[in-house]
């Protein structure tokens, strides 16, 4: 299930919930482990936008089993807009 309130520690905690490693969900999702890690720690700047950081979660979402949608829709609401 999909936390309500979803940051970079919820995604994290999806993962450990799952036994899965970093390198794990980046050879399941095609997603590179640097991206993996600012997504759960929750810093944006370091990825190459809003329009990519939706794909590797959806990817994540994908490789944790939840529902895409829910996650990432719930990921992107505590993404600050500048």
């Amino acid at each position: 299930r999909v936390p309500d309130v979803v940051n970079g520690a919820a995604i994290k905690a999806l993962r450990e919930a799952r036994n899965l490693s970093i390198d794990q969900i980046a050879a399941l999702s095609k997603v590179g482990s640097r991206f993996l890690r600012a997504l759960e720690e929750d810093r944006h700047a370091a990825l190459p936008g809003r329009v990519f950081a939706r794909g590797f979660l959806i990817e994540y979402a994908r490789a944790v089993r939840v529902s895409e949608t829910e996650l990432v829709e719930r990921y992107l609401k505590q993404w600050p807009v500048h």
